[in-house]
Protein backbone atom coordinates (compact mmCIF):
# COMPACT_ATOMS: atom_id res chain seq x y z
CA UNK A 1 0.00 0.00 0.00
CA UNK A 2 0.94 3.67 -0.84
CA UNK A 3 1.86 5.75 1.99
CA UNK A 4 -1.33 8.02 3.05
CA UNK A 5 -0.43 11.73 1.94
CA UNK A 6 -1.86 14.08 4.72
CA UNK A 7 -2.03 18.13 4.44
CA UNK A 8 -1.72 19.17 7.84
CA UNK A 9 -3.24 22.76 9.02
CA UNK A 10 -1.53 23.52 12.61
CA UNK A 11 0.94 25.91 14.56
CA UNK A 12 4.57 26.03 14.91
CA UNK A 13 6.59 24.91 17.58
CA UNK A 14 6.67 27.05 20.58
CA UNK A 15 9.94 28.61 21.95
CA UNK A 16 8.75 28.61 25.54
CA UNK A 17 6.07 28.79 27.91
CA UNK A 18 3.35 29.96 25.76
CA UNK A 19 1.54 27.00 25.29
CA UNK A 20 2.20 23.73 24.21
CA UNK A 21 -0.53 22.97 20.92
CA UNK A 22 2.77 24.31 18.51
CA UNK A 23 5.18 21.78 20.24
CA UNK A 24 2.49 18.43 19.87
CA UNK A 25 1.73 19.88 16.77
CA UNK A 26 5.43 19.88 15.07
CA UNK A 27 6.15 16.41 17.24
CA UNK A 28 3.36 14.80 15.73
CA UNK A 29 4.52 15.69 12.49
CA UNK A 30 7.92 14.55 13.04
CA UNK A 31 7.03 11.64 14.29
CA UNK A 32 4.31 10.87 11.73
CA UNK A 33 6.29 11.47 8.76
CA UNK A 34 8.16 8.25 8.89
CA UNK A 35 4.63 6.75 8.29
CA UNK A 36 3.04 9.04 5.93
CA UNK A 37 3.86 12.34 3.57
CA UNK A 38 3.21 15.43 5.51
CA UNK A 39 2.71 18.87 4.02
CA UNK A 40 2.03 21.56 6.91
CA UNK A 41 0.88 24.91 6.16
CA UNK A 42 1.38 27.27 9.30
CA UNK A 43 0.10 30.92 10.08
CA UNK A 44 3.23 33.28 10.38
CA UNK A 45 5.68 32.83 13.51
CA UNK A 46 7.56 35.05 15.01
CA UNK A 47 10.55 32.73 15.04
CA UNK A 48 10.47 30.11 12.43
CA UNK A 49 12.98 27.58 13.12
CA UNK A 50 14.41 24.73 11.29
CA UNK A 51 14.15 21.56 12.60
CA UNK A 52 15.43 17.80 11.97
CA UNK A 53 12.60 16.16 9.86
CA UNK A 54 11.35 20.12 8.59
CA UNK A 55 11.63 21.64 5.26
CA UNK A 56 10.59 25.11 5.34
CA UNK A 57 9.09 26.96 2.77
CA UNK A 58 7.92 30.91 2.90
CA UNK A 59 4.44 32.10 1.20
CA UNK A 60 2.95 35.27 0.61
CA UNK A 61 -0.09 36.51 -1.29
CA UNK A 62 1.29 36.34 -4.69
CA UNK A 63 2.92 33.02 -3.92
CA UNK A 64 0.34 30.93 -3.59
CA UNK A 65 0.46 30.18 -7.20
CA UNK A 66 1.94 27.43 -9.62
CA UNK A 67 5.21 26.69 -8.60
CA UNK A 68 5.29 27.42 -4.55
CA UNK A 69 6.51 23.84 -3.33
CA UNK A 70 10.04 24.98 -5.61
CA UNK A 71 10.03 28.12 -3.82
CA UNK A 72 11.74 25.87 -0.54
CA UNK A 73 15.31 26.97 0.71
CA UNK A 74 18.16 25.15 2.26
CA UNK A 75 17.42 24.32 6.06
CA UNK A 76 21.35 24.48 6.38
CA UNK A 77 21.41 21.02 7.42
CA UNK A 78 24.01 18.89 5.89
CA UNK A 79 21.00 15.55 5.59
CA UNK A 80 17.39 16.04 5.84
CA UNK A 81 15.70 12.22 6.36
CA UNK A 82 13.88 10.56 3.53
CA UNK A 83 10.70 11.12 4.76
CA UNK A 84 9.98 14.68 6.09
CA UNK A 85 7.28 17.29 6.95
CA UNK A 86 7.51 19.73 4.32
CA UNK A 87 6.08 23.00 6.08
CA UNK A 88 4.83 25.92 4.50
CA UNK A 89 4.44 29.46 6.77
CA UNK A 90 1.74 32.16 5.14
CA UNK A 91 1.84 35.38 6.14
CA UNK A 92 -1.08 35.86 8.20
CA UNK A 93 -0.69 36.11 12.06
CA UNK A 94 -2.85 33.81 14.39
CA UNK A 95 -2.85 33.20 18.31
CA UNK A 96 -4.33 29.39 18.99
CA UNK A 97 -4.80 30.30 22.42
CA UNK A 98 -7.27 33.53 21.48
CA UNK A 99 -10.57 33.95 22.98
CA UNK A 100 -12.89 36.49 22.19
CA UNK A 101 -13.48 39.39 24.87
CA UNK A 102 -16.99 39.49 23.66
CA UNK A 103 -20.24 37.37 24.17
CA UNK A 104 -21.06 37.74 20.14
CA UNK A 105 -22.65 34.86 17.81
CA UNK A 106 -20.83 34.14 14.85
CA UNK A 107 -23.17 36.14 13.15
CA UNK A 108 -22.85 38.80 14.79
CA UNK A 109 -19.00 38.82 14.57
CA UNK A 110 -19.31 37.63 10.69
CA UNK A 111 -21.81 41.22 10.32
CA UNK A 112 -18.91 43.35 12.36
CA UNK A 113 -16.11 42.10 10.09
CA UNK A 114 -18.08 42.77 6.96
CA UNK A 115 -18.55 46.28 8.36
CA UNK A 116 -14.98 46.45 9.47
CA UNK A 117 -13.95 45.55 6.10
CA UNK A 118 -15.65 48.58 4.79
CA UNK A 119 -14.43 50.83 6.74
CA UNK A 120 -11.32 50.19 6.40
CA UNK A 121 -11.87 50.88 2.17
CA UNK A 122 -13.39 53.74 3.29
CA UNK A 123 -10.31 54.70 4.90
CA UNK A 124 -8.07 53.55 2.20
CA UNK A 125 -9.79 55.26 -0.58
CA UNK A 126 -10.15 58.92 1.75
CA UNK A 127 -6.06 58.51 2.90
CA UNK A 128 -4.54 56.36 0.03
CA UNK A 129 -2.38 54.86 2.64
CA UNK A 130 -1.70 51.58 3.41
CA UNK A 131 -3.38 50.40 6.54
CA UNK A 132 -1.37 48.96 9.38
CA UNK A 133 -1.48 46.38 11.37
CA UNK A 134 -3.82 46.70 14.03
CA UNK A 135 -2.87 43.65 16.27
CA UNK A 136 -1.40 46.00 18.96
CA UNK A 137 -4.81 46.28 20.43
CA UNK A 138 -6.12 43.88 22.48
CA UNK A 139 -10.19 45.32 21.35
CA UNK A 140 -9.14 45.98 17.95
CA UNK A 141 -7.20 42.28 17.85
CA UNK A 142 -10.52 40.88 19.13
CA UNK A 143 -12.31 42.65 15.80
CA UNK A 144 -9.63 41.43 13.20
CA UNK A 145 -9.25 38.18 14.53
CA UNK A 146 -12.01 36.24 12.67
CA UNK A 147 -10.85 38.53 9.52
CA UNK A 148 -7.67 36.72 9.90
CA UNK A 149 -8.99 33.27 10.20
CA UNK A 150 -11.06 33.55 7.30
CA UNK A 151 -8.13 35.15 5.51
CA UNK A 152 -5.76 32.09 6.58
CA UNK A 153 -8.68 30.06 5.12
CA UNK A 154 -9.05 31.86 2.05
CA UNK A 155 -4.91 31.26 1.43
CA UNK A 156 -4.82 27.78 2.36
CA UNK A 157 -7.08 26.77 -0.87
CA UNK A 158 -4.99 28.51 -3.09
CA UNK A 159 -2.01 26.77 -1.62
CA UNK A 160 -3.52 23.34 -1.73
CA UNK A 161 -4.64 23.99 -5.22
CA UNK A 162 -1.19 22.92 -6.49
CA UNK A 163 -0.48 20.14 -3.60
CA UNK A 164 -1.46 16.45 -3.60
CA UNK A 165 -3.10 14.91 -0.16
CA UNK A 166 -5.57 11.78 0.44
CA UNK A 167 -6.74 13.67 3.83
CA UNK A 168 -6.85 16.95 5.62
CA UNK A 169 -6.05 17.33 9.06
CA UNK A 170 -6.82 20.13 11.49
CA UNK A 171 -5.42 21.68 14.56
CA UNK A 172 -7.61 23.34 16.70
CA UNK A 173 -10.15 26.05 15.58
CA UNK A 174 -8.32 28.84 14.07
CA UNK A 175 -7.69 26.02 11.35
CA UNK A 176 -11.04 24.54 11.08
CA UNK A 177 -12.43 27.01 8.60
CA UNK A 178 -9.52 25.98 6.66
CA UNK A 179 -10.47 22.98 6.84
CA UNK A 180 -14.20 22.86 5.72
CA UNK A 181 -13.02 24.90 3.22
CA UNK A 182 -11.10 22.66 1.46
CA UNK A 183 -13.04 19.80 2.28
CA UNK A 184 -15.95 21.72 -0.21
CA UNK A 185 -13.15 22.52 -2.81
CA UNK A 186 -11.64 18.67 -3.18
CA UNK A 187 -13.83 16.62 -1.69
CA UNK A 188 -11.33 15.40 0.67
CA UNK A 189 -12.00 13.78 3.90
CA UNK A 190 -11.48 16.10 6.58
CA UNK A 191 -10.09 15.24 10.22
CA UNK A 192 -10.28 17.18 13.42
CA UNK A 193 -7.40 17.34 15.96
CA UNK A 194 -8.70 19.18 19.15
CA UNK A 195 -6.07 19.79 21.42
CA UNK A 196 -8.03 22.80 23.40
CA UNK A 197 -11.95 24.32 23.62
CA UNK A 198 -13.20 27.46 23.66
CA UNK A 199 -15.15 25.92 26.41
CA UNK A 200 -11.49 25.67 28.36
CA UNK A 201 -9.94 28.88 27.56
CA UNK A 202 -13.31 30.22 29.09
CA UNK A 203 -13.67 28.29 31.95
CA UNK A 204 -17.08 27.06 30.63
CA UNK A 205 -18.64 30.56 29.43
CA UNK A 206 -19.09 28.86 25.66
CA UNK A 207 -21.41 32.38 24.49
CA UNK A 208 -19.09 33.14 21.72
CA UNK A 209 -18.51 32.77 18.04
CA UNK A 210 -15.28 30.63 18.56
CA UNK A 211 -17.51 28.51 20.44
CA UNK A 212 -20.11 28.51 17.38
CA UNK A 213 -17.02 28.14 14.85
CA UNK A 214 -15.99 24.86 16.82
CA UNK A 215 -19.43 23.53 16.66
CA UNK A 216 -20.08 24.21 13.30
CA UNK A 217 -16.85 22.68 11.95
CA UNK A 218 -17.32 19.58 14.46
CA UNK A 219 -20.62 18.46 12.50
CA UNK A 220 -19.37 18.93 9.19
CA UNK A 221 -15.66 16.57 9.48
CA UNK A 222 -15.98 13.60 8.92
CA UNK A 223 -13.82 12.53 12.41
CA UNK A 224 -12.77 14.26 15.69
CA UNK A 225 -9.67 13.40 17.32
CA UNK A 226 -9.43 14.59 21.27
CA UNK A 227 -6.42 14.47 23.01
CA UNK A 228 -8.27 12.63 25.92
CA UNK A 229 -12.07 11.26 27.06
CA UNK A 230 -11.76 14.01 29.39
CA UNK A 231 -11.95 16.65 26.15
CA UNK A 232 -14.51 14.04 24.58
CA UNK A 233 -17.03 14.19 27.35
CA UNK A 234 -17.13 17.85 26.87
CA UNK A 235 -17.52 17.19 23.40
CA UNK A 236 -20.04 15.32 23.98
CA UNK A 237 -22.13 17.49 26.17
CA UNK A 238 -21.16 21.00 25.37
CA UNK A 239 -21.21 20.57 21.35
CA UNK A 240 -23.69 17.97 20.74
CA UNK A 241 -21.42 15.58 18.97
CA UNK A 242 -22.18 12.06 18.41
CA UNK A 243 -19.73 8.97 19.80
CA UNK A 244 -19.56 7.22 16.37
CA UNK A 245 -17.67 10.57 14.85
CA UNK A 246 -15.25 11.26 18.06
CA UNK A 247 -11.48 9.09 18.96
CA UNK A 248 -9.80 10.16 21.69
CA UNK A 249 -5.68 9.67 21.20
CA UNK A 250 -3.75 10.74 23.76
CA UNK A 251 -0.52 12.76 23.40
CA UNK A 252 2.51 10.68 23.32
CA UNK A 253 5.78 12.11 24.44
CA UNK A 254 9.18 11.50 23.29
CA UNK A 255 11.14 8.99 25.50
CA UNK A 256 13.95 10.32 27.55
CA UNK A 257 16.52 9.06 30.31
CA UNK A 258 14.38 8.76 33.38
CA UNK A 259 15.99 11.08 35.94
CA UNK A 260 15.15 9.72 39.66
CA UNK A 261 15.68 12.13 42.91
CA UNK A 262 14.62 12.40 46.58
CA UNK A 263 12.86 15.90 47.89
CA UNK A 264 15.83 17.97 48.62
CA UNK A 265 17.12 17.62 52.66
CA UNK A 266 16.86 21.02 53.02
CA UNK A 267 14.57 23.91 51.39
CA UNK A 268 11.68 22.17 49.37
CA UNK A 269 10.28 23.54 46.36
CA UNK A 270 7.04 23.66 44.44
CA UNK A 271 6.61 24.48 40.75
CA UNK A 272 3.79 25.67 38.61
CA UNK A 273 4.12 26.29 34.75
CA UNK A 274 1.62 27.39 32.18
CA UNK A 275 0.00 30.35 30.79
CA UNK A 276 -0.65 32.94 33.19
CA UNK A 277 -4.62 32.88 32.20
CA UNK A 278 -7.64 31.67 34.14
CA UNK A 279 -7.79 28.06 32.66
CA UNK A 280 -4.42 26.70 34.07
CA UNK A 281 -5.75 27.57 37.93
CA UNK A 282 -2.78 30.18 38.61
CA UNK A 283 -4.84 31.63 41.45
CA UNK A 284 -5.48 28.11 43.39
CA UNK A 285 -1.77 27.42 42.75
CA UNK A 286 -1.58 30.78 45.53
CA UNK A 287 -3.78 29.75 47.72
CA UNK A 288 -2.18 25.95 47.85
CA UNK A 289 1.51 27.81 48.16
CA UNK A 290 -0.19 30.40 50.90
CA UNK A 291 -1.65 27.30 52.64
CA UNK A 292 2.00 25.18 52.69
CA UNK A 293 4.12 28.04 53.48
CA UNK A 294 2.23 28.25 56.46
CA UNK A 295 2.60 24.89 57.23
CA UNK A 296 6.52 25.09 56.03
CA UNK A 297 9.78 27.38 57.20
CA UNK A 298 11.99 26.47 54.67
CA UNK A 299 9.78 26.15 51.26
CA UNK A 300 10.09 27.83 47.98
CA UNK A 301 7.49 28.57 45.32
CA UNK A 302 8.40 28.76 41.69
CA UNK A 303 5.80 30.28 39.04
CA UNK A 304 6.87 29.79 34.98
CA UNK A 305 4.95 31.22 31.84
CA UNK A 306 3.18 34.47 31.18
CA UNK A 307 0.04 35.56 29.82
CA UNK A 308 -2.75 38.13 30.08
CA UNK A 309 -2.90 38.10 33.58
CA UNK A 310 0.42 38.50 34.28
CA UNK A 311 -0.48 42.23 36.23
CA UNK A 312 -2.95 40.56 38.08
CA UNK A 313 -0.64 37.62 39.34
CA UNK A 314 2.39 40.29 40.27
CA UNK A 315 0.15 42.50 41.92
CA UNK A 316 -2.12 39.66 44.19
CA UNK A 317 -1.72 39.92 47.70
CA UNK A 318 -0.92 36.50 48.00
CA UNK A 319 2.59 37.08 45.88
CA UNK A 320 2.98 39.88 48.40
CA UNK A 321 2.54 37.83 51.43
CA UNK A 322 4.66 35.31 50.09
CA UNK A 323 7.56 37.57 49.42
CA UNK A 324 10.75 36.04 49.05
CA UNK A 325 9.61 32.44 49.25
CA UNK A 326 8.10 32.92 45.27
CA UNK A 327 9.91 33.50 42.03
CA UNK A 328 7.47 34.58 39.18
CA UNK A 329 9.58 33.75 36.31
CA UNK A 330 7.99 35.01 33.60
CA UNK A 331 8.93 33.26 30.23
CA UNK A 332 11.15 30.54 30.34
CA UNK A 333 12.83 28.90 27.25
CA UNK A 334 12.07 25.06 26.58
CA UNK A 335 15.79 24.23 28.25
CA UNK A 336 14.90 26.51 31.02
CA UNK A 337 11.38 24.49 31.82
CA UNK A 338 13.79 21.11 32.02
CA UNK A 339 16.15 22.62 34.31
CA UNK A 340 12.62 23.67 37.09
CA UNK A 341 11.32 20.93 36.53
CA UNK A 342 14.65 18.61 37.59
CA UNK A 343 15.09 21.37 40.47
CA UNK A 344 11.81 21.10 41.91
CA UNK A 345 10.12 18.31 44.36
CA UNK A 346 6.51 18.53 43.30
CA UNK A 347 4.81 19.93 40.02
CA UNK A 348 1.57 21.33 40.62
CA UNK A 349 -1.26 21.38 38.20
CA UNK A 350 -4.26 23.09 39.36
CA UNK A 351 -6.18 22.97 35.88
CA UNK A 352 -9.28 24.70 35.76
CA UNK A 353 -9.79 22.91 32.79
CA UNK A 354 -6.91 20.72 30.88
CA UNK A 355 -7.57 18.94 27.79
CA UNK A 356 -3.95 16.85 28.14
CA UNK A 357 -0.93 18.01 30.12
CA UNK A 358 2.00 17.43 28.55
CA UNK A 359 4.10 19.58 31.20
CA UNK A 360 2.83 16.86 34.08
CA UNK A 361 4.63 13.75 31.78
CA UNK A 362 8.16 16.21 31.03
CA UNK A 363 7.78 16.78 34.67
CA UNK A 364 7.63 13.06 35.75
CA UNK A 365 10.52 12.32 32.88
CA UNK A 366 12.46 14.73 34.76
CA UNK A 367 11.93 13.07 38.47
CA UNK A 368 9.23 15.22 39.73
CA UNK A 369 6.16 13.72 41.16
CA UNK A 370 3.26 15.60 40.15
CA UNK A 371 -0.25 16.81 41.99
CA UNK A 372 -3.14 17.25 39.60
CA UNK A 373 -6.74 18.88 38.79
CA UNK A 374 -9.19 15.69 38.76
CA UNK A 375 -10.49 18.15 35.48
CA UNK A 376 -7.36 17.32 33.09
CA UNK A 377 -6.69 14.60 30.52
CA UNK A 378 -3.41 13.40 31.87
CA UNK A 379 -4.56 11.60 34.58
CA UNK A 380 -6.13 9.21 32.36
CA UNK A 381 -2.19 8.68 31.44
CA UNK A 382 -0.63 9.72 35.23
CA UNK A 383 -3.31 7.20 37.15
CA UNK A 384 -1.19 7.31 39.69
CA UNK A 385 -0.78 10.96 40.76
CA UNK A 386 -2.44 12.27 43.47
CA UNK A 387 -5.48 14.17 42.33
CA UNK A 388 -8.61 16.43 43.61
CA UNK A 389 -10.46 19.24 42.31
CA UNK A 390 -9.08 22.31 41.94
CA UNK A 391 -10.85 24.35 44.12
CA UNK A 392 -10.34 22.10 47.03
CA UNK A 393 -6.63 23.63 47.34
CA UNK A 394 -6.82 22.94 50.91
CA UNK A 395 -6.75 19.35 49.73
CA UNK A 396 -4.13 19.91 47.10
CA UNK A 397 -1.91 21.71 49.37
CA UNK A 398 -2.01 18.63 51.83
CA UNK A 399 -1.43 16.07 48.99
CA UNK A 400 2.07 18.16 48.02
CA UNK A 401 3.05 17.72 51.79
CA UNK A 402 2.40 14.14 52.16
CA UNK A 403 4.94 13.94 48.97
CA UNK A 404 7.32 16.15 50.54
CA UNK A 405 7.31 14.60 54.07
CA UNK A 406 7.17 11.20 53.38
CA UNK A 407 9.91 9.54 51.36
CA UNK A 408 9.15 6.40 50.38
CA UNK A 409 5.47 7.32 49.23
CA UNK A 410 7.64 10.27 46.98
CA UNK A 411 10.01 7.53 45.54
CA UNK A 412 7.03 5.20 45.48
CA UNK A 413 4.82 7.20 43.70
CA UNK A 414 7.58 8.61 41.10
CA UNK A 415 8.18 5.21 40.38
CA UNK A 416 5.09 4.35 39.16
CA UNK A 417 4.17 7.73 37.15
CA UNK A 418 7.82 7.11 35.33
CA UNK A 419 6.12 3.63 34.57
CA UNK A 420 2.75 5.26 33.50
CA UNK A 421 5.12 7.92 31.03
CA UNK A 422 6.96 5.05 29.61
CA UNK A 423 4.19 3.56 28.56
CA UNK A 424 2.99 6.59 26.66
CA UNK A 425 4.57 6.56 23.64
CA UNK A 426 4.59 8.66 20.58
CA UNK A 427 4.80 5.63 18.48
CA UNK A 428 1.55 4.35 20.35
CA UNK A 429 -0.27 7.24 19.54
CA UNK A 430 0.76 7.43 15.66
CA UNK A 431 -0.52 4.03 15.59
CA UNK A 432 -3.96 4.87 16.50
CA UNK A 433 -3.92 7.94 14.25
CA UNK A 434 -2.99 5.31 10.94
CA UNK A 435 -6.02 3.69 12.38
CA UNK A 436 -8.11 7.04 11.99
CA UNK A 437 -6.63 7.48 8.50
CA UNK A 438 -7.18 4.05 7.59
CA UNK A 439 -11.20 4.66 8.39
CA UNK A 440 -11.58 7.75 7.04
CA UNK A 441 -9.91 6.36 3.62
CA UNK A 442 -12.13 3.43 3.01
CA UNK A 443 -15.22 5.61 3.93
Amino acid sequence: MSRYKVLMLGWSNASGMTGGLGNACMGLCRALSQKVDVILILPEASEKQNQDGVRIIETSPGSAEKGVIENEYSTGQETISEHSTRTIYTDIELDPYFHPVSGRSLREELTRIKELRIKRQKRKEKTAEKIQSISNSDDLYDDDMLDRVLQYAHRVVEIAKNLEFDIIHAHDWMTFLAGIYLKNATGKPLLLHIHSLDYDRAAGDIKSWVFDIERYSMSKADLVVPVSNYTAGIIYSRYGLSSNKVYPIHNGIAPVEMKVKTPSPGKKTVLFAGRITGQKGWRYFLEIAMFIAAQYENISFIMAGDGPQMDDLTKSDIVESLGDKITIAGHVSKDRLKELFSASDVYVMPSVSEPFGMTALEAVQQGTPVVLSKRSGVTEILTSAPNTNFTDTKGMARLVMQLLRDEKLYLRTLKKLQREVAQNTVEKSISKLLTVYKKLLKG
